[in-house]
């Protein structure tokens, strides 16, 4: 009898086994609205300096020569990524102990603020401190991921992930050249030409970014809801009416080798190689654009770099709605496994980019088709980053340890962002000047690395069950 009652729903109303019933898709993406404003805040906030931290910090002194601003840039750059990296658990704990939506919404004024003071900043200390702090509240993503899934069901989880990875994108996509033309207005724009424009010339974009980051701010506050799990497994505080009292915060009994099976740190493992390579590819491309022909690249200038960059960016928007098709055909797992399967080939496509520049192919039709080919199947990379987002969330033992395992798989997202650009860029030096394998050791060692991988993904199962339908 005390088992029975111990077993018994707290809430009235509240059937034993929770049945799958699909939301109102206009409630769904309503909620959904400031968890993409976040996710669209972020990138962006990371991205926008890039264009002018260089000039930034020539023009405030910190270096003196531009041969000494690559140190001083590449610190201001991967800051805010170790940061993030260090404050994703302390974030997830706080997202279990307060609930969710205090920290996104607290997390997206604090963010407006730094990329203020970064954007005033005439101190490379300055610069630091406020890219630090960004880079700490810019751990909030993995609070937005979490949400994400628990306001998502099995009927919308796929376009859901979707958008959120094009809100993503797009973050980033916008942030880079809005950081270059919004840079020094008062040189190019008249309503701009004013003193403290011209003492501020790196305060525009800056402000831009930080209103975003305010709307989204705004956004969350008013229309997401609550969804820390109550009491009852499966119930959020959004589907608890007026009436009835707020239950007690829950407190997951799992433990952590409960938690972190063998299965679940194969995914983990999984995630960490596929952000690896997604990050090698990005900081390696324009590396190898820029050097000479002769030394194994294509000789471009930076104006080429960045169309090409640009022109693979909104290929990779462009298919990313495909998925849900392929989600509901194949299923996340088998999606996730034959994307996995690609960047072995993209690797191959750089010395094969390389081949046709050093026979005089540089501007023909068949050099432009092999370099397209490359971009389409280089974008598909992005199809792996929706399929692995549902499958961390499907991992999940029960709703309580889906931060737990949302926060560990942030921390595999975020740590090849700090180790993968100066990892690859290096390789590619040494290949060059040791002339291994004819200068194509670099990808030789990435095409074997990644056929690993591929391999290792087809070992990953889908679990038998789902934390959204349990008791």
């Amino acid at each position: 009898m005390a088992d029975d009652a111990e077993r018994a729903p707290l809430l009235q109303g509240q059937s034993k086994a929770k049945e799958f019933q699909p939301s109102s898709p206009s409630r769904i993406w309503r909620q959904a609205a400031g968890l993409l404003a976040t996710t669209f805040a972020i990138p962006l906030s990371l991205e926008i300096v890039f264009p002018f931290v260089s000039q930034m910090i020539l023009e405030n002194g910190i270096a003196c020569t531009s041969e000494q601003v690559g140190f001083y840039s590449g610190v201001v750059e991967s800051v805010f990524s170790v940061m993030s990296l260090i404050a994703i658990i302390p974030c997830t704990y706080l997202a279990d102990s307060i609930g969710r939506k205090p920290i996104i919404v607290v997390g997206n004024i604090g963010l407006a603020i730094s990329v203020i003071c970064f954007g005033f900043s005439k101190t490379f200390v300055g610069m630091i401190l406020s890219r630090c702090i960004a880079g700490t509240l810019g751990a909030t993503w993995s609070v937005s991921k979490i949400m994400m899934a628990e306001i998502s069901d099995k009927s919308n989880e796929s376009a859901l992930f979707t958008v959120y990875q094009l809100a993503y994108r797009t973050g980033q996509i916008v942030g880079l050249p809005m950081g270059g033309l919004l840079t020094h207005p008062a040189r190019h724009y008249a309503l701009f030409k004013a003193e403290f424009w011209i003492a501020y010339p790196f305060a525009l974009p800056c402000i831009v970014a930080a209103v975003v980051a305010l709307i989204s701010a705004l956004l969350c506050f008013i229309t997401l809801p609550e969804t820390l799990p109550a009491k009852t497994k499966g119930v959020t505080f959004s589907e608890l009416s007026e009436d009835q009292p707020i239950p007690a915060m829950p407190t997951s009994k799992t433990s952590f080798r409960a938690i972190f099976t063998p299965s679940i740190i194969s995914l983990l493992c999984s995630t960490f190689a596929m952000f690896l390579t997604t990050e090698a590819l990005v900081a390696v491309y324009p590396l190898f654009a820029f050097t000479p022909i002769q030394s194994g690249g294509l000789g471009l200038d930076e104006a080429t770099i960045g169309i090409h960059m640009g022109f693979r960016a909104v290929l990779a928007i462009g298919i990313l709605p495909t998925f849900s098709i392929l989600q509901r055909r194949l299923g996340a797992h088998r999606v996730y496994q034959l994307v996995m399967m690609t960047p072995p080939l993209v690797f191959i496509g750089f010395p094969l980019l390389n081949m046709l520049a050093r026979h005089g192919m540089g501007n023909s039709w068949v050099f432009y088709l092999a370099l397209f080919t490359m971009f389409i199947v280089w974008s598909s990379n992005g199809f792996a980053w929706i399929a692995n987002a549902m499958m961390i969330n499907d991992a999940a033992p029960d709703a309580q340890t889906l931060s737990a395992i949302n926060a560990a798989s942030q921390i595999a997202t975020i740590l090849p962002q700090a180790i993968a650009p100066i990892s690859i860029t290096s390789l590619f030096a040494i290949s060059i000047e040791s002339n291994v394998a004819g200068g194509n050791m670099v990808w030789v060692a990435m095409f074997a690395l990644n056929c690993v991988v591929a391999i290792h993904s087809y070992t990953l199962r889908k679990p038998s069950t789902s934390w959204r339908q349990q008791d």
